[in-house]
């Protein structure tokens, strides 16, 4: 046999081997040359740990604003029974989780003068104007503990301010006038006084506090 023709049928088989080869590889296994790589979703490690995180927090604040609903308005109920521990304990939770929460910090002021805490209710009232220098409510409340604790001129200037946020139609404008009206006289009273003369308080002075 010729040497060329021999030499062209070994390359053909060689051929035919590595074509058979080739084809016995599974599909799925095989790459073409010049195909680009499939892209394959596989997050870093901590891209996993911050979606967690998100989904986590986003279901976890749904439950803190659960619990603080339910809080408060446990801590209103027991106000109104005048339970004034149990909203203290209540409204306690509810700070933890909202600190910034001015009714909060106005509900515990009435719950603490209740107790007869009335330095700790003025500071209540304090931090709920602070943080929100026009709520209404906290300056009558604070108004009250002044005059529980004797100082009817920051008493009735707290009850001005209440008075001026107070709506025309707001329940407790009524009730303020005659607290204001009462406190005012007293000053007058005192100022037109003697210097060596006693200064009255507002300490008996009822009032009934506004609930949220």
């Amino acid at each position: 046999m010729d040497k060329r023709i021999k030499a062209l049928l070994m390359v053909a088989a060689g051929l035919f081997v590595v074509v058979g080869a080739v084809y016995l590889i599974p599909y799925e296994n095989r790459v073409e040359v010049g195909s680009t790589p499939a892209a394959v979703e596989n997050p870093h490690p901590s891209d996993r740990q911050s979606a967690l995180k998100t989904h986590l927090e986003s279901h976890s604040g749904k439950a803190t604003k659960k619990e603080i609903d339910v809080r408060f308005k446990q801590a209103v109920v027991m106000l109104h029974a005048k339970k004034y521990q149990h909203a203290v304990k209540a409204l306690d939770r509810v700070l933890q989780l909202a600190p910034e929460m001015p009714e909060a910090y106005v509900n515990l002021g009435f719950a603490f003068l209740g107790l007869k805490m009335d330095e700790q209710a003025l500071g209540a009232f304090t931090k709920a104007t602070d943080l929100r220098p026009r709520q209404m409510n906290a300056y009558y409340g604070m108004a009250l503990a002044y005059g529980k604790l004797g100082n009817t001129r920051a008493a009735a200037g707290a009850m001005s301010t209440y008075f001026h946020l107070a709506k025309p139609d707001d329940p407790y404008r009524e009730k303020a006038a005659n607290l204001l009206k009462g406190w005012e006289s007293v000053l007058d009273k005192e100022a037109r006084a003697t210097p060596d003369a006693g200064s009255s308080t507002a300490k008996d002075m009822p009032a009934e506090p506004p609930a949220l």
